[in-house]
Protein backbone atom coordinates (compact mmCIF):
# COMPACT_ATOMS: atom_id res chain seq x y z
CA UNK A 1 0.00 0.00 0.00
CA UNK A 2 2.88 2.35 0.75
CA UNK A 3 4.23 1.85 -2.76
CA UNK A 4 0.85 2.89 -4.16
CA UNK A 5 0.84 6.11 -2.11
CA UNK A 6 4.40 6.93 -3.19
CA UNK A 7 3.52 6.28 -6.85
CA UNK A 8 0.39 8.44 -6.56
CA UNK A 9 2.30 11.36 -5.03
CA UNK A 10 5.03 11.23 -7.69
CA UNK A 11 2.41 10.98 -10.43
CA UNK A 12 0.74 14.14 -9.13
CA UNK A 13 4.05 16.01 -9.22
CA UNK A 14 4.70 14.80 -12.77
CA UNK A 15 1.24 15.90 -13.78
CA UNK A 16 1.86 19.44 -12.57
CA UNK A 17 5.25 19.52 -14.29
CA UNK A 18 3.88 18.64 -17.75
CA UNK A 19 0.46 20.33 -17.63
CA UNK A 20 0.27 23.99 -18.66
CA UNK A 21 -0.06 26.47 -15.79
CA UNK A 22 -3.45 28.22 -15.53
CA UNK A 23 -3.75 31.88 -16.36
CA UNK A 24 -2.70 34.15 -13.52
CA UNK A 25 -0.37 31.58 -11.93
CA UNK A 26 3.33 31.33 -12.70
CA UNK A 27 4.91 28.10 -13.88
CA UNK A 28 6.97 27.87 -10.68
CA UNK A 29 3.92 28.41 -8.49
CA UNK A 30 1.95 25.73 -10.37
CA UNK A 31 4.72 23.14 -9.95
CA UNK A 32 5.14 24.10 -6.29
CA UNK A 33 1.44 23.44 -5.77
CA UNK A 34 1.99 19.91 -7.12
CA UNK A 35 4.89 19.43 -4.70
CA UNK A 36 2.61 20.59 -1.88
CA UNK A 37 -0.05 18.02 -2.80
CA UNK A 38 2.65 15.32 -2.91
CA UNK A 39 3.82 16.33 0.57
CA UNK A 40 0.28 16.26 1.96
CA UNK A 41 -0.28 12.71 0.65
CA UNK A 42 3.04 11.45 2.01
CA UNK A 43 2.56 13.12 5.39
CA UNK A 44 -0.98 11.84 5.86
CA UNK A 45 -0.24 8.29 4.74
CA UNK A 46 3.29 8.20 6.25
CA UNK A 47 4.38 6.15 3.24
CA UNK A 48 7.91 7.36 3.91
CA UNK A 49 9.32 8.93 7.10
CA UNK A 50 8.13 12.49 7.74
CA UNK A 51 11.69 13.82 7.70
CA UNK A 52 12.31 12.17 4.34
CA UNK A 53 9.27 13.96 2.93
CA UNK A 54 10.69 17.27 4.15
CA UNK A 55 14.00 16.57 2.43
CA UNK A 56 12.16 15.55 -0.74
CA UNK A 57 10.35 18.90 -0.80
CA UNK A 58 13.64 20.79 -0.59
CA UNK A 59 15.30 18.60 -3.22
CA UNK A 60 12.50 18.81 -5.79
CA UNK A 61 12.37 22.61 -5.79
CA UNK A 62 15.78 23.15 -7.48
CA UNK A 63 15.43 19.96 -9.55
CA UNK A 64 12.14 21.09 -11.09
CA UNK A 65 13.18 24.72 -11.47
CA UNK A 66 10.86 26.10 -8.82
CA UNK A 67 13.65 27.93 -6.99
CA UNK A 68 17.41 28.17 -7.02
CA UNK A 69 19.23 25.78 -4.69
CA UNK A 70 20.94 28.68 -2.92
CA UNK A 71 17.57 30.30 -2.17
CA UNK A 72 16.08 27.04 -0.92
CA UNK A 73 18.89 26.19 1.49
CA UNK A 74 19.46 29.79 2.53
CA UNK A 75 16.36 29.46 4.70
CA UNK A 76 18.42 27.38 7.12
CA UNK A 77 20.39 30.53 7.88
CA UNK A 78 17.25 32.17 9.26
CA UNK A 79 17.64 33.02 12.94
CA UNK A 80 14.25 31.41 13.60
CA UNK A 81 15.76 27.99 12.80
CA UNK A 82 18.39 28.38 15.53
CA UNK A 83 15.74 29.62 17.96
CA UNK A 84 13.72 26.44 17.30
CA UNK A 85 16.83 24.29 17.85
CA UNK A 86 17.47 26.05 21.17
CA UNK A 87 13.88 25.42 22.31
CA UNK A 88 14.28 21.71 21.51
CA UNK A 89 17.48 21.64 23.60
CA UNK A 90 15.63 23.26 26.50
CA UNK A 91 12.86 20.66 26.26
CA UNK A 92 15.40 17.82 26.12
CA UNK A 93 17.14 19.09 29.26
CA UNK A 94 13.83 19.30 31.15
CA UNK A 95 12.88 15.77 30.08
CA UNK A 96 16.30 14.33 30.99
CA UNK A 97 16.03 15.41 34.61
CA UNK A 98 12.28 14.80 34.98
CA UNK A 99 11.55 18.46 35.73
CA UNK A 100 8.51 18.46 33.44
CA UNK A 101 6.88 15.53 35.29
CA UNK A 102 7.33 17.11 38.70
CA UNK A 103 5.78 20.36 37.51
CA UNK A 104 2.91 18.50 35.82
CA UNK A 105 2.07 16.38 38.89
CA UNK A 106 2.17 19.41 41.19
CA UNK A 107 -0.09 21.45 38.93
CA UNK A 108 -2.54 18.62 38.27
CA UNK A 109 -2.77 18.01 42.01
CA UNK A 110 -4.00 21.58 42.46
CA UNK A 111 -6.97 20.90 40.13
CA UNK A 112 -8.15 17.60 41.62
CA UNK A 113 -11.24 18.90 43.41
CA UNK A 114 -13.75 17.71 40.80
CA UNK A 115 -13.78 16.19 37.28
CA UNK A 116 -14.70 19.54 35.71
CA UNK A 117 -11.89 21.44 37.42
CA UNK A 118 -9.47 18.61 36.61
CA UNK A 119 -10.28 18.79 32.89
CA UNK A 120 -9.83 22.55 32.99
CA UNK A 121 -6.61 21.93 34.90
CA UNK A 122 -5.33 19.63 32.15
CA UNK A 123 -5.81 22.47 29.70
CA UNK A 124 -4.11 24.98 32.00
CA UNK A 125 -1.15 22.69 32.71
CA UNK A 126 -0.72 21.86 29.01
CA UNK A 127 -0.94 25.53 28.09
CA UNK A 128 1.46 26.65 30.83
CA UNK A 129 4.13 24.10 29.95
CA UNK A 130 3.73 24.95 26.25
CA UNK A 131 4.93 28.46 27.10
CA UNK A 132 8.40 27.00 27.68
CA UNK A 133 8.50 23.81 25.57
CA UNK A 134 7.30 22.59 22.19
CA UNK A 135 3.61 21.69 22.36
CA UNK A 136 4.22 18.20 20.93
CA UNK A 137 6.77 17.41 23.63
CA UNK A 138 4.35 18.60 26.33
CA UNK A 139 1.55 16.40 24.99
CA UNK A 140 3.93 13.43 24.74
CA UNK A 141 4.99 13.45 28.40
CA UNK A 142 1.59 14.45 29.82
CA UNK A 143 -0.15 11.60 27.99
CA UNK A 144 1.17 8.71 30.17
CA UNK A 145 0.42 10.70 33.36
CA UNK A 146 -3.20 11.25 32.28
CA UNK A 147 -3.52 7.65 31.07
CA UNK A 148 -2.44 6.48 34.53
CA UNK A 149 -5.17 8.60 36.12
CA UNK A 150 -7.78 7.22 33.70
CA UNK A 151 -6.70 3.66 34.54
CA UNK A 152 -7.07 4.37 38.26
CA UNK A 153 -10.54 5.80 37.57
CA UNK A 154 -11.35 2.70 35.44
CA UNK A 155 -12.52 4.87 32.56
CA UNK A 156 -13.81 2.70 29.70
CA UNK A 157 -12.16 3.62 26.35
CA UNK A 158 -14.52 5.27 23.81
CA UNK A 159 -17.35 5.16 26.36
CA UNK A 160 -16.22 7.40 29.20
CA UNK A 161 -17.00 11.09 28.68
CA UNK A 162 -14.38 11.87 31.31
CA UNK A 163 -11.73 9.98 29.34
CA UNK A 164 -12.66 11.62 26.04
CA UNK A 165 -12.78 15.10 27.58
CA UNK A 166 -9.40 14.58 29.27
CA UNK A 167 -7.68 13.60 26.03
CA UNK A 168 -9.27 16.45 24.04
CA UNK A 169 -8.36 18.87 26.84
CA UNK A 170 -4.73 17.80 26.51
CA UNK A 171 -4.82 18.42 22.75
CA UNK A 172 -6.47 21.82 22.90
CA UNK A 173 -4.59 22.95 26.01
CA UNK A 174 -1.17 22.41 24.47
CA UNK A 175 -2.26 23.88 21.13
CA UNK A 176 -3.71 27.03 22.69
CA UNK A 177 -0.77 27.43 25.06
CA UNK A 178 1.70 27.20 22.19
CA UNK A 179 0.39 30.53 20.90
CA UNK A 180 1.61 32.29 24.04
CA UNK A 181 5.38 32.47 23.46
CA UNK A 182 7.88 31.86 20.70
CA UNK A 183 8.95 28.63 22.44
CA UNK A 184 5.57 26.91 22.06
CA UNK A 185 5.73 25.99 18.40
CA UNK A 186 8.00 26.26 15.37
CA UNK A 187 5.43 28.36 13.51
CA UNK A 188 5.85 31.25 15.97
CA UNK A 189 9.55 32.04 15.43
CA UNK A 190 9.16 31.28 11.72
CA UNK A 191 6.42 33.91 11.55
CA UNK A 192 8.71 36.35 13.35
CA UNK A 193 11.43 35.54 10.81
CA UNK A 194 9.15 36.18 7.83
CA UNK A 195 7.92 39.47 9.33
CA UNK A 196 11.51 40.52 9.97
CA UNK A 197 12.35 39.98 6.30
CA UNK A 198 9.70 42.51 5.25
CA UNK A 199 10.86 45.06 7.81
CA UNK A 200 8.39 44.41 10.64
CA UNK A 201 10.19 43.14 13.74
CA UNK A 202 8.61 41.76 16.92
CA UNK A 203 10.44 40.97 20.14
CA UNK A 204 9.73 38.01 22.41
CA UNK A 205 7.73 40.15 24.85
CA UNK A 206 5.87 42.01 22.11
CA UNK A 207 4.67 38.64 20.82
CA UNK A 208 3.57 37.71 24.35
CA UNK A 209 1.64 40.96 24.81
CA UNK A 210 -0.41 40.14 21.72
CA UNK A 211 -0.89 36.40 22.27
CA UNK A 212 -1.24 35.87 26.03
CA UNK A 213 -4.64 37.66 26.23
CA UNK A 214 -5.91 35.39 23.43
CA UNK A 215 -4.71 32.33 25.35
CA UNK A 216 -6.39 33.51 28.57
CA UNK A 217 -9.70 34.02 26.76
CA UNK A 218 -9.55 30.82 24.70
CA UNK A 219 -8.81 28.40 27.55
CA UNK A 220 -12.03 28.89 29.61
CA UNK A 221 -14.18 29.19 26.48
CA UNK A 222 -12.91 25.90 25.02
CA UNK A 223 -13.14 24.19 28.44
CA UNK A 224 -16.78 25.31 28.79
CA UNK A 225 -17.68 23.94 25.33
CA UNK A 226 -15.79 20.70 26.02
CA UNK A 227 -17.62 20.09 29.31
CA UNK A 228 -20.95 20.78 27.60
CA UNK A 229 -20.23 18.29 24.84
CA UNK A 230 -18.73 15.63 27.13
CA UNK A 231 -20.10 16.05 30.67
CA UNK A 232 -17.98 13.85 33.00
CA UNK A 233 -19.81 10.87 34.43
CA UNK A 234 -17.47 10.41 37.40
CA UNK A 235 -18.08 12.14 40.71
CA UNK A 236 -14.60 12.72 42.11
CA UNK A 237 -10.99 12.08 41.17
CA UNK A 238 -9.23 13.16 44.34
CA UNK A 239 -8.12 9.60 45.10
CA UNK A 240 -6.54 9.13 41.66
CA UNK A 241 -4.63 12.43 41.81
CA UNK A 242 -3.48 11.68 45.36
CA UNK A 243 -2.28 8.22 44.38
CA UNK A 244 -0.36 9.60 41.41
CA UNK A 245 1.26 12.28 43.57
CA UNK A 246 2.28 9.72 46.19
CA UNK A 247 3.81 7.46 43.53
CA UNK A 248 5.85 10.33 42.10
CA UNK A 249 7.00 11.41 45.59
CA UNK A 250 7.95 7.83 46.45
CA UNK A 251 10.00 7.58 43.26
CA UNK A 252 11.79 10.83 44.09
CA UNK A 253 12.52 9.63 47.64
CA UNK A 254 13.90 6.33 46.34
CA UNK A 255 16.29 8.18 44.04
CA UNK A 256 17.42 10.36 46.93
CA UNK A 257 18.00 7.28 49.10
CA UNK A 258 20.11 5.67 46.38
CA UNK A 259 22.24 8.79 46.17
CA UNK A 260 22.73 8.85 49.95
CA UNK A 261 23.71 5.17 49.98
CA UNK A 262 26.20 5.78 47.19
CA UNK A 263 27.78 8.71 49.05
CA UNK A 264 27.87 6.69 52.26
CA UNK A 265 29.64 3.80 50.53
CA UNK A 266 32.15 6.18 48.97
CA UNK A 267 33.03 8.16 52.07
CA UNK A 268 32.30 5.89 55.03
CA UNK A 269 35.47 4.84 56.93
CA UNK A 270 34.54 1.16 56.88
CA UNK A 271 34.73 1.11 53.08
CA UNK A 272 38.42 1.98 53.32
CA UNK A 273 39.35 -0.58 56.00
CA UNK A 274 39.01 1.69 59.05
CA UNK A 275 36.99 0.70 62.07
CA UNK A 276 36.36 4.01 63.83
CA UNK A 277 32.76 5.22 63.98
CA UNK A 278 31.35 6.94 60.92
CA UNK A 279 30.35 10.59 61.51
CA UNK A 280 26.62 11.09 61.89
CA UNK A 281 26.51 13.36 58.85
CA UNK A 282 26.93 10.31 56.58
CA UNK A 283 24.31 8.17 58.31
Amino acid sequence: MRAAYIALSLFIVSLFVFLPAPEGLSREGFVMFGILLMAIILWITEAIPLAATGLLIMTLQPLLGVADARDVFASFGNKAVFFILASFMLAAAAEKYGLHKRIAVKLLGAFGASPATFIFGVMVVGAFLSFFMQEHAVAAFLLPILMHILLIMKAVPKQSNFGVATMIALTFGTSIGSWGTLLGGARNPLTIGFLDEIGYSLSFFEWMKMSIPIVLVALPVVAFILLRLFPPEVEGIGRAVKELTEERCAGWENRQQRKRRFLSSMFSPSSHGFSYPMPSVWR
